[in-house]
């Protein structure tokens, strides 16, 4: 078996185990953030499941990402930098100010800001700019700088 029906499962497949393992109580949706640990009844056969689930996850995007590039997202991957650093910043100032609390298009909200968060920091200047500040390439500046400035002031 091979082409869309390979695909097409390992799309479904992992999509049915979370249903079921969610709708049962098997496991809490907290867990699969990544910032919550695996408490203590979680079964080994719980977790193997779990990642046969991640396994068919990362299968799956890798039969469906085409191989030449896509030129905007291209552009949004190659600058994932600024968007990584500084969406914490958004997501913080959303939760203290309830912006997702009070709204009955909480989804619809949530994915226009991303969009407008990955069109702001996603972009070619932005990722030079944050790329140059945040990789410390000013310091290295500031320093051989400071050292050719050395070198012309010292006695011979």
């Amino acid at each position: 078996m091979g082409g869309w029906p390979l695909s097409a499962l390992a799309f479904a497949v992992p999509v049915a185990a979370l249903y079921v393992f969610a709708a049962d109580g098997t496991i809490a949706k907290e867990m699969l953030y990544g910032s919550y640990s695996y408490s203590g009844e979680y079964t080994a056969a719980v977790r193997a499941l779990l990642g046969a689930t991640g396994f068919l996850w990362v299968f799956f995007f890798l039969r469906v990402v085409p191989q030449g590039k896509i030129p905007l997202l291209s552009v949004c991957g190659a600058n994932t930098l600024p968007i990584f650093l500084l969406h914490g910043f958004f997501v913080r100032l959303a939760g203290v100010y309830g912006l997702f609390a009070y709204h009955d298009w909480n989804y619809l909200l949530a994915f226009g800001c991303s969009v407008c968060m990955i069109a702001a920091f996603g972009n070619r200047p932005a990722g030079k700019l944050f790329t140059f500040v945040f990789t410390a390439k000013w310091a290295d500046m500031i320093y051989v700088y400071c050292k050719g400035r050395r070198r012309e002031t010292s006695l011979p």
